[in-house]
């Protein structure tokens, strides 16, 4: 009776290999009274070792194999499958945190007349906040030409300027993200003076950089979905997505929430890199080095 089970359970039996990169698929074995045919599905990786350092070189070998697995470990599950998606994907990842695949925060290094300009929300009802928290600085020949008395209200020089105030980005975080709505998002009938502490925690940062808690919530529930296995919580520890595996996997999440595989899909041109980067920091200064990376990366994922 053992035996007869035993040679039952083998007939068909399914092994799955679970390897963390996603190398293996499953194996199938067929037996009759030994098991004598065993066939193995092999998938290659998405992104190959030689390839993401050639995309990433300057980033630490364990880390950028860290992202690597991950990334073969997950894409799919986000239908990142094709080197068009995934050269699109990493072309903006680049941008935002650079070859060495550090993730970042958004720099809130503003002077005074570009905090009243760029977060107009905030400073038209506070404008002399604007004046206390912004840099102040004039040109270092300028600098130069002062007494040393005049010189004792500046508190740091470089080559170019000297400053007599530092941007206090904290605080600007606090009031321009405050995130006072119910669902997450700044109160424009409301502006809070002051701002308050979820500026600071859900402001810009990570891989792509993802900002507002009304934001964190959404990626939070993909994230949750697609890989409820690696319990993410973006909500309660926001900064974590500066880090290798929260940041990588968040921005997963946000290529998601903003189907961002469809616009990727319309071809290899600057105005589709254009299109996403509308989508993913519309206001940034990068849009050509995005157009770079994306003419880089395919080269290398088509090869």
């Amino acid at each position: 009776m053992g035996t007869s089970t035993n040679t039952s359970s083998q007939k068909e039996k399914l092994i799955t290999i679970a390897i963390e990169s996603g190398r293996f698929g499953v194996i199938k074995a067929s037996d009759k009274k030994n098991i004598k045919e065993v066939k193995i599905t092999q998938v290659a990786d998405l992104i190959s070792e030689q390839q993401m350092q050639k995309m990433f070189p300057n980033a630490n070998t364990r880390k950028r194999e860290v992202v690597r697995a991950l990334l073969n470990k997950y894409m799919p599950k986000f239908g990142m499958t094709t080197p068009l998606r995934i050269s699109h994907f990493l072309a903006h990842v680049q941008a935002e945190v650079g070859d060495e695949l550090v993730g970042k925060e958004e720099s809130l290094w503003y002077s005074v007349s570009s905090l009243r300009n760029t977060f107009n929300r905030y400073f038209k009802h506070y404008p002399e906040e604007a004046d206390q928290l912004g840099y102040k600085r004039i040109p270092i020949n300028d600098y130069n030409k002062l007494s040393q008395v005049q010189k004792n209200i500046y508190i740091r020089t470089n080559e170019a300027y000297a400053y007599s105030q530092l941007p206090q980005e904290n605080e600007i975080a606090k009031r321009v993200y405050a995130c006072n709505t119910g669902d997450g998002y700044f109160d424009y009938d409301n502006v809070l003076k002051g701002g308050d502490l979820t500026g600071l925690l859900y402001k810009g940062k990570g891989f792509i950089q993802l900002t507002w808690k009304g934001n964190y919530k959404k990626v939070n529930e993909i994230l949750n979905n697609k890989m409820p296995e690696e319990n993410l919580d973006i909500m309660k520890n926001p900064n974590n997505i500066i880090n290798t595996r929260e940041g990588i996997l968040t921005a997963l999440g946000f290529w998601e929430w903003q189907k961002l595989n469809q616009k990727a899909d319309k071809g290899k041109t600057g105005s589709v890199v254009d299109s996403i980067t509308d989508d993913v920091n519309y206001h940034t200064g990068s849009r050509q080095k995005r157009k770079d990376n994306f003419t880089k990366f395919y080269a290398i994922m088509a090869d």
